[in-house]
């Protein structure tokens, strides 16, 4: 039994993997063989990244968000009005100072180094602000 077990935790975490990548990226690895220039460019799924500062900012940017079920969320709150499940919640906000600088360093949201992030979010509000004139 514990090497059928070993084979079948081996395929399971990667279908859970696969299942990840999918909901984040809206690419299912199982289903495109994706080559390595592919792989570096952005697929379907769209997020908007923002990076707060102050004192008590991650305490007070979760208040804002809700609980992570947004069930169980504030009224009014961000994941109760636009999340649908606990994974599906609306919004992610890091739960400590080093989670937040490892999830900075993901998405290029560290020093002055160039990032598409920073990029498209320049340009969105670039754009906003002449709609506003």
């Amino acid at each position: 039994f514990s090497a059928l077990a070993d084979v079948l935790k081996v395929s399971n975490a990667k279908n859970e993997v696969a299942d990840i990548m999918t909901y984040m990226t809206g690419v299912d690895p199982r289903e495109e063989e994706l080559t390595a220039e592919q792989q570096q460019l952005p697929g379907p799924a769209r997020c908007f990244g923002l990076l707060y500062s102050g004192e008590r900012a991650i305490e007070v940017i979760r208040a804002k968000l809700g609980d992570t079920n947004p069930n169980e969320a504030v009224a009014g709150s961000v994941r109760s009005d636009y999340g649908k499940d606990v994974m599906r919640n609306g919004a992610h906000a890091s739960d400590a100072v080093d989670r937040a600088m490892v999830e900075r360093r993901i998405v290029g949201l560290v020093g002055n180094e160039p990032s598409e992030e920073v990029e498209i979010i320049n340009k969105y509000l670039e754009t906003a602000s002449r709609k506003d004139r």
